[in-house]
């Protein structure tokens, strides 16, 4: 009688079973979902499970679904969205140096929506959608201590991921020294602090 909320967000061609939660739900109770109606798996009076033909959802756009019990009326109606499946095509910065500290890196691509996730090499990172074209992602550090190269996909979902977009994390530059301060010292002299000034230097350098 009365629909109430459910996961509402598919990729484009993905057969699915929708589960769809309300109130007052009996046995031969239909939905209607995008104007074809679907037979449903009673659950209980306040969820059914919905098979959903991958036609249906062959084609990005927005579909109403609403659920008819036999003899009444029929339910409001919620949006179910169809989302395409999202595509990489940039990446922002496309490389960093090893040992760096963590950072945000930005994906910039296609259909992306709330729930898409950017991985690293298949691992998970915490995401923010900025627009349907624009992602962003937080990369600890621990995953730029070595120099190397990540592969950067987009998961939309089930089996649902984007193409892949190499970064790289290039190696640290060699330190370089342009300066002791003090450059002299007296034999004999009390211990003195060196301070060396050049570039390159990260932590865990030692003076040798």
């Amino acid at each position: 009688r009365c629909l109430s909320d459910w996961s509402s967000d598919v990729c484009s061609s993905d057969l699915f079973t929708l589960a769809i939660s309300g109130a007052g739900f009996v046995n031969g109770t239909t939905a209607n979902v995008g104007g074809s109606n679907l037979p449903t798996i009673l659950v209980d009076a306040s969820d059914i499970l919905v098979n959903i033909p991958a036609a249906l959802i062959a084609n990005t756009g927005s579909l109403g679904v609403t659920v008819l019990r036999p003899g009444l009326p029929q339910s409001n109606s919620l949006t179910l969205t169809v989302n395409g499946t999202p595509t990489t095509s940039a990446l922002a910065p496309t490389s960093v140096t090893a040992g760096g500290p963590a950072f945000t890196l930005t994906v910039t691509g296609t259909s992306f929506f709330e729930g898409a996730t950017v991985r690293w090499n298949a691992h998970a990172l915490t995401t923010a959608l900025i627009s349907s074209t624009q992602l962003t992602a937080a990369v600890p550090a621990a995953l730029i201590a070595t120099a190397g190269t990540a592969l950067i996909d987009v998961w939309a979902g089930g089996n649902t991921y984007s193409n892949a977009t190499l970064f790289r994390i290039t190696p640290a530059p060699a330190p370089m020294l342009s300066s002791i301060t003090p450059a002299t010292i007296t034999v004999g002299a009390a211990p003195v602090s060196i301070t060396l000034s050049g570039s390159g230097f990260q932590a865990g350098c030692v003076v040798v």
